[in-house]
């Protein structure tokens, strides 16, 4: 039976948009069926997406894995239950304290010397490198650590707050907020449990200090701080440091500083100097991207001046070296998303996001093991 008729041609019209749009939904539907699960829904869900032939693969793993991560989130809900949400500051004080008020902590989920390091239950090798190699602590540095870490101790600071210093390699992929929100499996790299614990409510604090498109120079330009947080005169590494109070700042810049090196290095000297001058261990890494040309200048200047200064080096550069493309997007400067912190399957660490999120907590535990005489 026609609905239409046979010469009714503006219903027939009608019927042949109703069908389009009936099979515009269905191949819609199908391709998000085909592309939802992508590597960046592994970052960003909180139950990673794993295929039921991984799962079977690794089924024995499955009780110890939901132990640690149920572990993981009760200590993380626990620290995170006396933080205040991001917002405004804090009701500000009175009396002698009000000249330095309290600002609320941003709590979100919007989103080369070869030496042993300090725990010896840690695997040896990562992505075939020694571990020694990309976490640089020779007895000499481990000593100033422990030195400067005791200044910030007889100074107030909170042994258990890190601040995170850099650029948008340092935002994206989420950088180090699994391990707040507990969508991750340690695997062979269990002993870092203890650092997870310890900071726990900084991995996905939103810092003050870390922005897309910010140079060295910037850290301590207080044209450059939030006025909404930070005091009159604070850059936002000053800015950051007092309100986290923290004992380490884990810091990774150069990614825009690459057509002006020579500005570079004195930045990077008043950002070290800042630190340590507070009693804050900083902790610097070198960048994955080559942007200045092959001679990878920035990075060469990283590590001289880690050497010169005594202080830990998280040399990510070698690490950009074990993946595809050095895990950089087309633009050769920013980090493609993409994986899942299970370091209980190998390729995991194939991905440059998880990779990154697993080596810059191998650094901050040796930093704080160091501190800590450990």
């Amino acid at each position: 039976m026609n609905p239409c008729g046979r010469w009714n041609r503006e219903c027939h019209y009608k019927l042949l948009i109703v069908a389009a749009m009936i099979i515009g939904v269905v191949l819609v539907v199908q391709a998000l069926g085909v592309f939802g699960a992508s590597p960046w829904a592994d970052r960003s869900q909180a139950t990673p997406n794993i295929s039921a032939t991984t799962a079977a693969d690794r089924g024995v793993q499955n009780n110890v894995r939901a132990t640690q991560a149920a572990a993981a989130r009760a200590t993380t809900e626990a620290v995170l239950a006396t933080i205040p949400v991001i917002g405004t500051p804090t009701p500000a004080p009175t009396g002698p304290a009000a000249a330095t008020p309290a600002i609320a902590l941003r709590r979100t989920a919007v989103l080369p010397t070869v030496t042993p390091l300090p725990d010896g239950g840690l695997p040896p090798l990562l992505n075939g490198l020694p571990l020694e190699m990309v976490i640089v602590m020779p007895d000499d540095v481990g000593q100033h650590v422990r030195e400067i870490y005791a200044r910030g101790q007889a100074a107030g600071r909170n042994p258990r707050a890190f601040a995170k210093v850099g650029d948008s390699t340092m935002l994206w992929p989420i950088f180090l907020a699994s391990f707040d929100w507990g969508n991750y499996w340690l695997g062979n790299f269990a002993p870092l449990q203890r650092t997870i614990t310890r900071f726990a409510g900084f991995f996905a604090r939103e810092s003050l200090a870390v922005r897309k498109g910010m140079h060295s120079w910037d850290q301590l330009d207080p044209a450059q701080a939030d006025p909404a947080f930070c005091l009159s005169g604070e850059g936002p590494l000053t800015c950051e440091l007092r309100i986290t109070n923290a004992s380490f700042a884990l810091i990774r810049l150069g990614a825009n500083d690459s057509l002006t090196p020579g500005q570079f290095e004195p930045a990077m000297r008043r950002i070290f100097e800042t630190c340590i001058g507070q009693g804050v261990v900083p902790i610097v890494g070198t960048k994955p991207d080559h942007y200045e040309g092959p001679e990878n200048t920035i990075n060469q200047m990283i590590r001289r001046l880690a050497a010169e200064y005594r202080i830990p080096l998280w040399d990510f550069d070698l690490l950009a070296e074990t993946v595809p493309g050095r895990g950089l997007q087309p633009d050769g400067l920013h980090l493609v998303e993409g994986g899942v912190n299970d370091y209980t399957i190998a390729k995991a660490i194939r991905f440059i996001g998880p990779l990154a999120d697993l080596s810059a907590l191998l650094i901050l535990d040796a930093a704080s093991q160091a501190a800590q005489g450990q």
